[in-house]
């Protein structure tokens, strides 16, 4: 069941580099490392990407999916579209089948981009399809999770979709879906046809009446989310993994959970545990 698993980001707060998250990957058994823009990839460096490959390669880890938190709904969204492609060339040197890319990184407070709902749809799509056409000649299939305020829950993902005219996929995120005010149970059989890959991640939900002085981040309905381990949470694994289950899922689950302070290795050791008794049901 490890060898299904995938790191995305960090796992601990020191970390800075790839080739380690590689070197963690593979003392714990878990099959693939999932890249974003940060560390070595601040920028798309095309060097770095090779010796990497290689590097992963003998410790026989891969590379599950290339992302990139992108914000493609602004005036230089020209920009972060060059920007996004550059990294689809990353994906097909580390091997990934996938670029996963967000679309709009709005995560404060929903009024600020709620209003602006129908020109982000509009830009949104425009950029995606040409980003998806391009990682297509490439090999690689564009995929997007539920994320933000605008491009989430079952209308915002389904509309996405249905205005592309590449075929992308769908990341079912276990905890991006509750910035719409949805449930991943609800989300995966709409779209089980198109997941190609699986976030797994938990939050602590409070009302609206709940103070922010702790940190969190608003939902659309402005309830607020803390982070929170795999199972601490208010995700229901349970119906989440029955459900793709049905959908006859069998592609990777990536852990995006970060550990406070220092490293602790208890502390992964507890979270692929915890997804590894659900990814064995399927």
């Amino acid at each position: 069941m490890r060898s299904k698993l995938c790191l995305y980001s960090g796992p601990f707060p020191e970390i800075n580099s790839y080739f380690e998250m590689v070197d963690i990957a593979a003392e714990h058994g878990l099959g693939y490392v999932e890249t974003i823009n940060s560390m070595e990839f601040i920028t798309p460096d095309i060097e770095v990407a090779k010796k990497l490959r290689k590097y992963a390669d003998r410790r026989n880890v891969g590379f599950a999916c290339c992302s990139v938190a992108a914000n493609l709904v602004d005036d230089d969204r020209r920009e972060m579209i060059e920007f996004t492609k550059k990294f689809c060339q990353i994906a097909e040197i580390l091997g990934s089948p996938f670029i996963h890319h967000t679309i709009a990184l709005e995560c404060g407070n929903p009024d600020n981009i709620v209003y602006r709902k129908e020109e982000c749809f509009k830009r949104g799509i425009e950029a995606a399809d040409e980003i998806c056409s391009y990682a297509k000649s490439l090999g690689i299939k564009a995929i997007y999770e539920e994320q933000g305020y605008v491009f989430n829950g079952v209308a915002g993902v389904r509309r996405l979709m249905d205005g592309m005219s590449g075929s992308p996929g769908v990341v079912a995120d276990f905890g991006n879906i509750m910035f719409a005010d949805e449930k991943i149970e609800d989300f995966i059989p709409h779209f089980a046809d198109k997941i190609a890959h699986v976030h797994l991640k938990d939050y602590l939900l409070f009302d609206n009446g709940a103070s922010m002085e702790d940190g969190g981040l608003y939902t659309a309905q402005k309830n607020i989310l803390r982070d929170c381990q795999l199972g601490e949470g208010v995700v229901n694994f349970d119906a989440a993994f029955e459900e793709l289950k049905k959908a006859g899922y069998k592609g990777n689950f990536a852990l995006e959970c970060v550990a406070k302070g220092t490293r602790s290795e208890n502390f992964l050791e507890k979270n692929v545990e915890f997804a590894c008794k659900y990814i064995e049901k399927l």
